[in-house]
């Protein structure tokens, strides 16, 4: 039975494909692996090489001390290492990887004694090439050439290991910080959904209000509103924008506020202009005035003046939004608006940053943002005017 035109197939198996970071990171252990190797046996072959030229050694042999045993001794090592891999032995605890550990270091020094005697024989003094040897003699020196060559590899294997060990730690650590940051992101993300329907919400309600009473008006806050829906869409994924963005939502929003309250609501906005490309967190300085206003001037039978400066002291960035009103039900159970805030800004900045609110002077309540200045501006944005007063 033939396939249809235009149907495909799954492969049959795809390749397994680590991410970046990981690739980087094997890269980084590979090279570290032979730089190490290179390093080590080198190291040992000279110092080897050199004390026998001190003891009157032939030059053939000290030269084949030089060239032989960093080459064997690599070799081995490295044939080792693809057994630990294929055993698993990285995954075992250390009384079970300490016996396999011995005895690979023994059978190792073995292999590594019978190229050493071969080298003597060779190349080594007339003694050894005339057999004139004692069987004393001979015991003796194999059995410090094994001790020797057993504590080499045994030190071999503890670099190894330890440094194995090393790796899967800081490897670990980094998996735990992605993950964090990545729970961090997705809480961010939720208290952001919360947040919009509930801005969206509550211009809906001020357009609703002025449909019959004054539809040029309640025009004027559809488009309104329709160039702030706008500007979060353009918001991305980003959790923070600069400030000129935030500011002029804000202003958008207090020009919806200012009809549905017909005209009981006078705001002002100031901030200094080194600031205005600082990034703050998205919808903060919106959330509060949206606060200051339900729980502050709406309440007042005369309506209010709502202020909002932002200044740079000593060192940080300090935002206020300041209101008529008292402190009384400004943060009621069960309100998203302070406390998504807070969360906000302790997931952002952790305590760096603060929200605290104040009654000060009386009949006017202070929402006080301290935020750490970023080392880096945010990304730029169109212009905005921000120093309005109505």
């Amino acid at each position: 039975m033939g396939t249809p035109p235009g149907t495909t197939h799954p492969p049959l198996s795809c390749p397994t494909r680590l991410p970046p970071f990981r690739l980087d990171m094997q890269a980084d252990r590979t090279r570290t692996y032979w730089i190490c190797q290179l390093a080590g046996w080198s190291t040992y072959a000279l110092v080897n090489a050199t004390l026998n030229a001190l003891g009157s050694a032939p030059g053939a042999y000290v030269l084949a001390l030089i060239v032989v045993v960093p080459a064997v001794g690599i070799g081995l090592t490295h044939g080792y290492r693809r057994l630990i891999r294929r055993w698993g032995w990285t995954r075992l605890s250390i009384l079970k990887l300490l016996g396999r550990v011995l005895t690979a270091s023994v059978l190792l020094s073995i292999v590594m004694t019978g190229v050493m005697i071969g080298l003597a024989v060779l190349f080594g003094p007339s003694d050894l090439q005339e057999e004139n040897l004692t069987l004393t003699k001979i015991v003796a020196g194999l059995s410090v050439a094994l001790v020797n060559l057993s504590v080499v590899f045994f030190v071999w294997s503890f670099c190894y290991f330890g440094t194995h060990l090393l790796w899967n730690y800081n490897e670990a650590q980094v998996a735990r910080w992605k993950l964090e940051a990545n729970l961090k992101a997705t809480k961010l993300k939720a208290l952001e959904f919360q947040m919009n329907p509930h801005f969206l919400f509550n211009s809906l309600n001020s357009i609703r209000a002025l449909i019959t009473e004054n539809p040029p008006q309640a025009k004027h806050m559809v488009t309104q509103l329709s160039a702030l829906l706008r500007q979060a869409l353009h918001a991305g994924e980003a959790m923070q924008h600069p400030l000129r963005a935030e500011l002029r939502t804000v202003r958008a929003y207090l020009e919806l506020e200012a009809v549905r309250l017909d005209d009981h609501l006078t705001y002002h906005l100031d901030a200094d202009a080194a600031l205005l490309d600082r990034p703050v967190p998205l919808l903060m300085i919106q959330t509060l005035v949206e606060n200051a206003i339900k729980h502050g001037i709406a309440r007042q039978a005369a309506g209010g003046t709502l202020t909002v400066r932002v200044i740079e002291a000593d060192g940080q960035m300090v935002l206020t939004v300041t209101n008529d009103g008292t402190l009384q039900d400004t943060e009621r159970p069960g309100g998203i608006g302070l406390a998504n805030v807070r969360e906000r800004l302790h997931l952002l900045h952790g305590d760096a940053a603060t929200l605290t609110l104040a009654e000060a002077p009386p009949g006017t309540v202070t929402a006080r943002v301290v935020l750490p200045l970023a080392t880096r501006p945010a990304a730029p944005v169109e212009p905005a005017e921000l120093t309005l007063s109505s």
